[in-house]
Parts: structure tokens; C-alpha cells; sequence
């Protein structure tokens, strides 16, 4: 099997590449399509050229497990709040679907599906085939004007009832870290927006935008800053990191680690969420929810099989073809 790189920014074409993917020291090596697993332990770029089959696939499903031993996992996370000073948190799951998928039929279903979405499909013998369409904008940036969001908050696309404390709180953490970091990080022309809804498939979340300034140099080191936002690990984000890394019974991998592309031109930065790893009989989801002192066990589990919809939906109308 080949190394497999398609991708497609928000609103834009579909870009197919050929090339494969090498293991990266550190992110001055990067120029072009690059990812990183959850803990910015592993990065990986892709470099263009004539490929050859380099392997084959294989079968090392990730942990999964039922409802009730979530909503058990899920009261013992909550409970260390206190102890662990922990304001907010994600507790993320892996849903295991048996079934054969095909990747190329999805990802161009993912495209049509949700164009304001960046979606992907990658494969390469060091982490395996995976695939996302995700709304989460680590940085952007076109020469020096930048951007990024607060996302955070979800709720299923059609319930019309207002936001809860907890959904705004949620999101607020979120929005202060990401204005302390930027400001610390002195970039000028630091602009943000009001808290609006927006929609992303199946679910809608709370989002706040920021605008600013930013040189190519300092891209990758302010993306690094800003990752892992409190949207995919919490607040205070070391103490909320060791939780997850205590309670979660999976490896979170690609999950919620960054994706996109980077060059001196543009930078198009993403937060891997919405995405699984496709197997050849199953396909593993990637599940999280935002955990407060406010938060019942049972929502959070809604909301994760809300978020897998993204995909699980597509997959059905594909099926059922």
C-alpha cells in the first residue's frame, strides 16, 4: 500500500498529492502538509514524489469501551476535579464500528457534505489510514493577517433552547486562555469578536474570533502555544492533561492533534477532531466531550455520539446507495 495524502481546505479545491510521509525532529523541518499526534510527540510532513507500495495494513484496534463503563470512567473524572484543581477537562472515547469503509468515497462524501470544513484522508505505514473533516481552526494566516477561534459548547443542530451556564462557561475558559496567550505572545493588532453559534454538521457549538498579526517565523511557535487549547485538554492545562492522561483508557494518537498545511505564503493550521482511524473491518471514531463541575455524565455521552454523526452519517448514505 501507498502512502495516501487528499485533502481540501474550507471553501476551496480538493488537493491530491503524491509523495510520502517522513517522521519530523522538530517544526523548522516543516514546508508544506504536515500533522502531530495529540502530545506533540510525534510530528510527520509530507514530501511530495513517486512512491512505492511500502506496506501493508494491519489490524491494532484501540481500546473502546461500552456506555456504562463511560458513564462509570466518566463519574470517577469528574470526581477528581477538586482534588486535581481542575476547572474543565475532555474526556474523549473511541467508538468501534465493524464495518469495511470505503476511504476515497468518503472523504469525497466529507467534501460535498461540509464545505467549511477541512477534511482529509491520509495513510502512511507510521500511524495507519485516518480521516476527518474537522471545524476547528488552530491559526490560520495569508501573509501576516492571522486568525483563530474559540470553539467550544455543542449542542445538536436542531435544539433551538438557549445555552446553558455551563455550555457559555465551557466556552469562555476556552476564549480566555486563547486571549492571554496571544496577548502574551505580544502580536499586534489583537482584535475579537462576540460570541456567536455556528454550525458544524450534526451539532453546533459556541465560537469566538480573534484577528490579528503574525510573521511567518512566529507562526508554528504561537500554534504550539495555543496547542492543546482547553477546547481538547482543560483548564489549568497541565493539571487538566495529567486527568486525561490518568482516567482515558486509549491512546489518543492523531485525535485532537494538529493538521494542515504551513508555508511562508500561507499557513492553514487545524485541531484534528471529527476524524477516525479507518481499519479494514472497522472504523474507530474519536470521541470528546468538555467536562465542568457543572457537566451530567449522561449529556456527555449524548454529546459524543452527536459528534460522531459527522462521519457516521455519511458512511450510512453510502451504505444505503
Amino acid at each position: 500500500m501507498k502512502d495516501i495524502l487528499q485533502y481540501k481546505l474550507p471553501n476551496e479545491n480538493t488537493v491530491k498529492l503524491n509523495g510520502s510521509f517522513k517522521s519530523c525532529s522538530d517544526f523548522n523541518e516543516i514546508d508544506g502538509f504536515f500533522l502531530s499526534d495529540f502530545k506533540k510527540d510525534k510530528l510527520y510532513c509530507f514530501v511530495e514524489g513517486d512512491t512505492e507500495d511500502v506496506y501493508s495494513s494491519q489490524e491494532n484496534l484501540p481500546v473502546a469501551i461500552s456506555m456504562q463503563e463511560y458513564l462509570a470512567q466518566g463519574e470517577l473524572f469528574l470526581s477528581s476535579f477538586e482534588k486535581c484543581g481542575v476547572d474543565k477537562a475532555i474526556f474523549s472515547r473511541v467508538k468501534l464500528e465493524e464495518q469495511s469503509v470505503d476511504s476515497n468515497e468518503l472523504f469525497e462524501s466529507l467534501c460535498g457534505l461540509y464545505p467549511k470544513a477541512f477534511v482529509y484522508l491520509i495513510r502512511s505505514k507510521m500511524f495507519g489510514t485516518w480521516i476527518g473533516a474537522t471545524p476547528e481552526v488552530l491559526l490560520r494566516r495569508e501573509d501576516t493577517y492571522s486568525e483563530t477561534m474559540s470553539l467550544a459548547g455543542t449542542k445538536p443542530m436542531d435544539d433551538d433552547s438557549p445555552w446553558s451556564f455551563k455550555e457559555r462557561q465551557e466556552q469562555n475558559y476556552v476564549t480566555e486562555f486563547i486571549d492571554q496567550i496571544l496577548k502574551e505572545s505580544n502580536v499586534s493588532s489583537l482584535m475579537k469578536s462576540e460570541v456567536n453559534t455556528v454550525l458544524a454538521g450534526p451539532v453546533k457549538h459556541l465560537i469566538t474570533e480573534f484577528q490579528f498579526q503574525l510573521n511567518y517565523e512566529d507562526t508554528l511557535t504561537i500554534a504550539s502555544k495555543l496547542h492543546p487549547t482547553p477546547a481538547v485538554s482543560g483548564l489549568p492545562r497541565a493539571a487538566a492533561l495529567k486527568l486525561i492522561d490518568s482516567h482515558e483508557l486509549h491512546d489518543r494518537e492523531l485525535y485532537a492533534g494538529m493538521i494542515g498545511i504551513h508555508s511562508k505564503e500561507v499557513s492553514d493550521i487545524f485541531v484534528n477532531l471529527r476524524c477516525a482511524q479507518v481499519f479494514e473491518n472497522h472504523i474507530a471514531l474519536y470521541l470528546g466531550g468538555g467536562y465542568t463541575m457543572d457537566s451530567i455524565v449522561e449529556k456527555e455521552w449524548q454529546e459524543t455520539e452527536s459528534k460522531a454523526l459527522t462521519l457516521l452519517d455519511p458512511i450510512s448514505q453510502l451504505k444505503n446507495r
